[in-house]
């Protein structure tokens, strides 16, 4: 299955202005994914609601914080996952939620520099493609194109001005 992914290097008054352009917009449920323990969700109705968006806390983005996005009435569900020991653990991600969008806020990272920022789906149509094109909107009408990384003008020197 062949998805969607945008990449893009914002400081947090940068992801500040993306995420109030499209809470201006657009009607979605951002949940906490990952491991769920004691079956209990993290859920928002804004973007400007997830805490510390803008602000890496791992110097990799794989393992910061990210979010699975739906329209709102779109129920989501956990994935079973047995481990070597015997046990059980439920995931949140998108292999079993069509239509949702995966989003991966990244951010600055402690004065050292910008953690790429990314959407993505696995799906190719539906839901989860619309919202991949409404963020791909946002995101390319509020950060420019610099060779192949997307930043704000105003964004920590790096990605966009290239040490």
């Amino acid at each position: 299955m062949r998805g969607k992914s945008l990449g893009f290097f914002a400081t947090k008054s940068d992801m500040f202005s993306l995420v109030e352009a499209i809470d201006a917009t657009s009607s979605i449920n951002i949940t906490q994914a990952g491991e769920v323990v004691d079956g209990k969700l993290t859920v928002f109705s804004r973007l400007v609601d997830v805490p510390g968006l803008g602000v890496s806390s791992h110097p990799t983005s794989v393992l910061n914080d990210f979010y699975l996005i739906c329209k709102p009435g779109v129920a989501v569900s956990l994935r079973k996952v047995s481990t070597k020991q015997g046990g059980v653990r439920y995931i949140l991600d998108q292999k079993e939620n069509l239509g949702t969008l995966v989003f991966r806020p990244g951010g600055e990272y402690f004065g050292e520099g910008i953690i790429v920022s990314e959407v993505s789906t696995i799906y190719q149509s539906g839901d989860g493609l619309d919202l991949f094109k409404l963020f791909e909107k946002k995101i390319k009408g509020n950060f420019k194109k610099n060779s192949l990384l997307l930043c704000r003008a105003r964004s920590l020197r790096g990605p966009c001005e290239g040490y």
